[in-house]
């Protein structure tokens, strides 16, 4: 087994050129999968927090039938005693109730599925904050020609806006970032 060693290391180094390109590359290979591999890990967490953070949180809380049957009729009671229950627990911070369902809405001759959530929003501030994204500000064509025809805005502001044309903003400091504007250029 030594005397095998020896032979491969020394056949290794008869075409040093070929030893160190196969070497480096294999290192390269090696280095660059870890970078990407780590990289990936970090963002599906930074995905799964986000998700948790915003929605349903670490904890969820469901009648016992609803993982097999999640029907509307598989829901269960909120009071305080339930919320004060859940309060007990080591590390939770707030508690909301949250009831969701199916349904099919209709527009015309179209229909589509979509969720319905139900919120208590007083409770809900404290965890995802909801009336901070909801739209407050959104760039419509018949806007931006009122815009144009009142003549108080400069280019600059004009082909901001044109340029998001349809885009959604639920502040004031959103839109002024978005379109590059300061409080004095408004």
């Amino acid at each position: 087994m030594k005397e095998e060693l020896r032979m491969a290391w020394r056949n290794l180094w008869r075409n040093k050129r070929r030893t160190l390109v196969t070497s480096s590359s294999v290192f390269f290979a090696v280095f660059f999968s870890v970078i990407m591999r780590s990289y990936q890990l970090g963002s599906y967490d930074q995905i799964i927090n986000n998700f948790i953070e915003s929605f349903s949180g670490y904890l969820q809380v469901q009648h016992a039938d609803y993982q097999n049957n999640p029907l509307i009729d598989n829901s269960f009671d909120y009071n305080d005693s339930v919320a004060a229950a859940i309060m007990k627990l080591k590390d939770v911070v707030s508690v909301t109730p949250h009831l969701e369902s199916f349904s099919l809405a209709s527009s015309g001759a179209q229909t589509k599925g979509v969720a319905i959530v139900a919120i208590d929003p007083e409770l809900e501030r404290k965890f995802t904050d909801p009336a901070g994204k909801l739209v407050r500000y959104r760039f419509t064509p018949g806007a931006l020609e009122k815009m144009k025809e009142s003549g108080l805005l400069s280019e600059k502001l004009l082909s901001a806006v044109t340029a998001n044309i349809g885009r959604a903003y639920s502040s004031t400091a959103r839109m002024e970032l978005e379109l590059g504007l300061s409080q004095s250029e408004n």
